[in-house]
């Protein structure tokens, strides 16, 4: 059976959960959602755990020092209207860290990150539905938010103002075959075929753990995240769930073979890959060259180009100024989009400098240490959890991959989600280190 908390309670971390929407609904989940996240995170640190402080994990302080750098690069901002960008963006900064934070204190016990990680499901399908409503009654899913009624029309005319102001679950787009593109309530198609990245993986997570008709459930979870990335258009990460779903697979197999240790195993894999995919490259080349241009450049000609000059700026001016970087994202008449944005790292760098983009590598970067040493544990002494500590590993790496091409910063949903599985990663960090060393101490014994 799925075993989950039905009672939300104020003092519960669900609500950042499923507060998104609402917030989506009121065109405020850029404006209101993070300075709420802030309040509200500072009320269930300070009402509900006794000096939070002095559990603050390692890579916390590293986001935080990043933190810090960001500040300081303020002084580079030279374009006052930027002073709003840039607030706006220390505001979502702020906001993920504290909920990273909640969720990682929160979930101390095992059935806690189960229970989160159900209601991610939930919120999904949710999000998803919403999707095959603009596909189904497209031309009548588009309306004024709450506090689009409210701006003065001079800011509703701006770029800021209508992503306030007018809410659309997609628009009319052809591409590859399909006319229309969906973004759902993420405030673009490519984060919302992020947040469909970053969620899926769960889906294997549960396949693998259940029985009967619940393994059916969550295959349809799988199938639905991806065919909704597919509508989504974001071509990064569908070709990114075809490598999860490859991967997954082998573990499946994996599972199967008892006798193989899964290092080894992936090891005979990994090089037989390779081998079979060099091959079957050198065999079709032409064929997949042409089908590469038509998907990449050709239906998308634009935007690729777009990209291809915002990398090149963005590379020749943080060349002048690499130390503190320049704030925030800088507008150039002959571009389409700013300088500095289109990709995490690039973006950190160019905003805030070699010292704020070495303390947030060391963040994320450390995360994924984090998971993958846990998988080491859990092959060595806690087999019951290596399901799940391959699923926080595959998950990560393939967002660290997505990012290349997009900022998540830039969506709500995206960074949002991205904070409460970070929190998630920390704790079961914390979890499953302690279970190993309890098992440890008692074999020594």
């Amino acid at each position: 059976m799925i075993s989950i908390s039905k009672k939300i309670k104020f003092s519960s971390p669900h609500v950042i959960i499923w507060s998104i929407p609402l917030f989506w609904l009121i065109g405020g989940e850029r404006l209101l959602a993070p300075t709420f996240y802030i309040i509200y995170g500072f009320y269930l640190l300070i009402s509900k755990y006794k000096n939070p402080l002095a559990r603050v994990p390692k890579s916390i302080f590293w986001f935080i020092l990043f933190l810090m750098f960001y500040i300081i690069s303020i002084i580079q901002v030279n374009e006052s209207y930027r002073y709003i960008t840039f607030f706006w963006d220390l505001n979502l900064y702020i906001s993920f860290l504290i909920i990273m934070f909640v969720i990682y204190l929160y979930a101390d016990t095992y059935y806690k990150v189960d229970d989160i990680i159900k209601h991610i499901i939930l919120f999904a399908c949710l999000v998803h539905a919403m999707g095959i409503l603009y596909l189904i009654f497209s031309d009548t899913i588009t309306f004024e938010s709450i506090l689009g009624k409210v701006l003065p029309s001079s800011i509703k005319s701006t770029t800021a103002g209508r992503i306030i102001s007018i809410r659309s679950l997609g628009k009319d787009l052809y591409f590859f075959g399909l006319t229309k593109r969906l973004s759902s309530i993420s405030s673009t198609s490519i984060h919302y075929g992020a947040f469909c990245l970053i969620t899926f993986p769960f889906g294997f997570y549960y396949y693998f753990k259940s029985r009967g008709f619940l393994k059916i459930l969550y295959l349809g979870f799988i199938v639905l995240s991806v065919m909704m990335c597919f509508f989504a258009q974001a071509r990064a990460a569908l070709i990114i769930m075809c490598l999860v779903i490859f991967i997954f697979t082998l573990i499946a197999l994996n599972n199967k073979i008892k006798y193989l240790h899964p290092y080894t195993y992936f090891s005979i894999v990994f090089t037989y890959t390779v081998i079979f995919l060099l091959g079957f490259v050198f065999i079709f080349y032409k064929e997949i060259m042409q089908a590469m241009e038509i998907f990449f450049i050709i239906n998308r000609a634009s935007s690729f180009e777009h990209r291809q000059e915002i990398y090149s700026r963005t590379i020749q001016e943080l060349l002048e100024n690499p130390i503190l970087g320049y704030g925030t994202q800088r507008s150039v008449e002959d571009m389409f989009y700013p300088i500095g944005s289109h990709n995490w790292y690039l973006s950190v760098l160019y905003k805030h400098g070699i010292f704020g983009f070495i303390s947030f590598l060391l963040f994320y970067l450390g995360l994924i240490w984090l998971t993958f040493k846990l998988l080491g544990k859990a092959i060595t002494l806690l087999r019951d959890r290596i399901m799940i500590c391959y699923t926080f590993l595959i998950l990560f790496v393939s967002h660290a991959l997505l990012v290349l091409t997009i900022e998540p910063i830039v969506d709500a949903m995206h960074i949002f989600m991205f904070a409460i599985i970070s929190g998630l990663t920390l704790s079961l960090g914390k979890l499953l280190l302690k279970e190993y060393r309890f098992l440890v101490s008692n074999y020594h014994r």
